[in-house]
């Protein structure tokens, strides 16, 4: 499945906060969208999901223009992962992961067995049954990330969309997430996710889209975008590359700045 963002322009207010932004992307994979705090990350995902209109260009998914789709169709290709998510109400972690179903089900009706199953199933896949029956509003911030991505796949998209995942997580939780994420693309989701520090771990093959005051600086795989030369520009300071691998001899590549 293929997502083809051409010369997407969108914003606020007639204000446009992304510009003539274009990248394909295959379900399967990895893309992060990486840029300081107002480069047009959020702009871009809330567009992709069709909170705010596009102002120009288009979103197609194999071919078909998303702009064309309602609410319920969308939510059959993608589910949205946010940064922050503080319910009024203190549902349980199941009922909060059972509300990704909502797009599967009839007007007025109510989730079934089936539903509660592909529930306890979610939370399996990420860790976390023992919280099942916890209040979400009682959880950790770690706790609920998780919580948010089995709704996320309870939903069954093909793509999820994941505004800044690690956020205000701390390092050991952050690597778990990422482990999840990696994992899910194995299993064929297409992962999109945003973040502000050029800190995460790359693998070469993911995509990675950089922009800059809402316009693209470069896009490609990582092996050729996550350059000292590209991070300069989008941060305006100086960096340096830095490469290693992992247990299983893949390779990594993180960024330093440069000091002194």
């Amino acid at each position: 499945m293929i997502l083809d963002v051409k010369n997407l322009s969108s914003g606020y207010t007639k204000k446009l906060s992304i510009r003539d932004v274009s990248f394909k992307f295959e379900s399967g994979n990895v893309l992060c969208v990486l840029g300081h705090n107002g480069s047009g990350k959020s702009t871009l995902f809330k567009t992709l999901l069709g909170f705010i209109p596009k102002e120009s260009g288009g979103v197609y998914i194999d071919g078909e223009d998303i702009s064309l789709w309602n609410s319920k169709k969308t939510a059959e290709y993608f589910s949205y992962i946010p940064q922050n998510h503080n319910p009024v109400f203190g549902y349980s972690v199941v009922d909060v992961v059972v509300m990704g179903r909502a797009g599967k089900l009839g007007f007025m009706s109510s989730p079934g067995k089936r539903d509660f199953e592909k529930a306890e199933n979610a939370l399996k896949r990420v860790g976390i049954s023992y919280l099942k029956n916890r209040r979400y509003t009682e959880l950790s911030g770690g706790e609920r990330k998780l919580v948010l991505i089995a709704r996320a796949l309870c939903q069954e998209a093909k793509y999820m969309i994941m505004d800044e995942p690690t956020s205000d997580l701390d390092f050991v939780k952050s690597q778990l997430i990422y482990d999840i994420i990696r994992s899910l693309a194995d299993e064929g989701y297409g992962i999109i996710l945003s973040t502000h520090a050029p800190d995460y771990p790359f693998s070469d093959n993911d995509s990675l889209l950089i922009l800059k005051k809402g316009r693209t600086v470069d896009f490609g795989k990582a092996k050729n975008v996550f350059t000292a030369k590209n991070l300069e520009k989008a941060y305006d300071m100086p960096m340096e590359i830095l490469e290693t691998k992992d247990s299983k001899g893949n390779k990594k590549r993180m960024c330093v700045v440069v000091r002194g």
